[in-house]
C-alpha cells in the first residue's frame, strides 16, 4: 500500500483548499492532476517538462508558478513545484481495507494525515523523491511485520504490504504517468502507415505475376511506374524554375555550359538516362 496524506494548498484567490496527495519516491518530481490546477486557479508557466514512466511510456508536463502546501493540522507549511499531468492514479486504495482498529495506538489515530486511508479516493497530488525524503522521520509504529505508520512533518501515514484477508478483492497497482493522445495519435499513425505497407505490398505481389518472365539471364520483371499522377505533389512548378536558372547560370558561363553539356551526353551514351515523350 502507498501512503496517502491530505494537504491544503492554497488557490488563486488564496484560499486553502483541501487535496488528496500520494507519496511515492518512485518520481523525481511533483505532480498535480489538470483537473486539480484548474480548480485552485492556478498559473501554469512556458516550462514543459518530458515525463518517462514505466515501460518508457512519454509524456509532457507543464510546470506550475510555486505554490504552498500546508498539512493537515496547520504546523507545516512548505514552498511546492508542482507539474500537470492530465491523470496520476487511479483511486488510491484500490480496494477497500480493514485493519484490527484495536492494535492501533489513539496516538496514531489523532495523528493522521490521512483519516481515510482505508478508503478509495482520488488522488490530485503526487508527492515525488522531491518531498518524500525530508517528509519522513525514522520514527514508526508497526501494525503486522509489513504494515506501518510511518511518522511524517505532515502526520502518520499507513505503507507497506496488506495481506490479502485485510482487503476487499485486492487488485495490484502500478502509477504510470501517460499522454492519452500521444498514444491515440501514434496509434492511428501506425495502423494507417501498416494500411499503407499492405496495399503496396499486393500492387508488388500481383505486377510480379503480371510481367515477369524467363529467358537465358534469369528471371526479369518490368519497373513497376506509379500510374498515380496525383500522388506526385505540387512540384513542377518548382521544378521549372530551377531549371529556367540553371539554363541562365550556364548562358552566362561558357565553360561550364561546355563541361555541363559533356557530362549529360556521357550520361546519354552509357544510357543512364533517355528521353521520354
Amino acid at each position: 500500500m502507498l501512503a496517502t496524506a491530505v494537504v491544503y494548498i492554497n488557490d488563486a484567490a488564496g484560499y486553502p483548499q483541501r487535496c488528496r496527495a500520494l507519496l511515492d519516491s518512485g518520481s523525481q518530481v511533483n505532480f498535480v492532476t489538470d483537473a486539480c490546477a484548474q480548480f485552485l486557479g492556478l498559473s501554469k508557466t512556458k516550462c514543459f517538462l518530458p515525463i518517462v514512466g514505466i515501460n518508457s511510456m512519454r509524456s509532457d508536463a507543464q510546470r506550475l508558478q510555486p505554490v504552498i502546501m500546508y498539512s493537515r493540522f496547520k504546523n507545516v507549511n512548505v514552498s511546492l513545484d508542482l507539474h500537470v499531468l492530465p491523470s496520476i492514479a487511479n483511486d488510491m486504495p484500490s480496494r477497500l481495507i480493514r485493519l484490527d482498529q484495536s492494535k492501533i495506538p489513539d496516538t496514531v489515530n489523532e495523528q493522521l494525515v490521512d483519516p481515510s486511508y482505508d478508503t478509495p479516493d482520488k488522488i490530485y497530488i503526487f508527492l515525488g523523491a522531491e518531498m518524500f525524503y525530508t517528509l519522513f522521520s525514522g520514527e514508526r509504529v508497526a501494525i503486522t511485520k509489513s504494515v506501518v505508520f510511518h511518522k511524517t512533518t505532515l502526520g502518520r501515514v499507513l505503507i507497506g504490504r496488506v495481506l490479502n484477508r485485510d482487503v476487499i478483492q485486492s487488485r495490484p497497482f502500478a502509477c504510470v504517468c501517460a499522454n492519452d493522445s500521444t498514444i491515440n495519435s501514434a496509434l492511428s499513425l501506425f495502423i494507417s502507415k501498416s494500411s499503407v505497407r499492405k496495399d503496396e505490398k499486393d500492387d508488388a505481389e500481383q505486377h510480379f505475376k503480371k510481367t515477369h518472365f524467363r529467358d537465358d539471364s534469369g528471371r526479369l520483371v518490368s519497373l513497376p511506374l506509379n500510374t498515380k499522377l496525383s500522388s506526385l505533389g505540387e512540384s513542377k512548378h518548382m521544378a521549372q524554375q530551377r531549371f529556367f536558372n540553371l539554363e541562365k547560370r550556364l548562358c552566362k558561363d561558357k565553360e561550364l555550359c561546355i563541361a555541363y553539356h559533356k557530362f549529360m551526353s556521357e550520361y546519354l551514351d552509357m544510357n543512364h538516362m533517355e528521353l521520354i515523350i
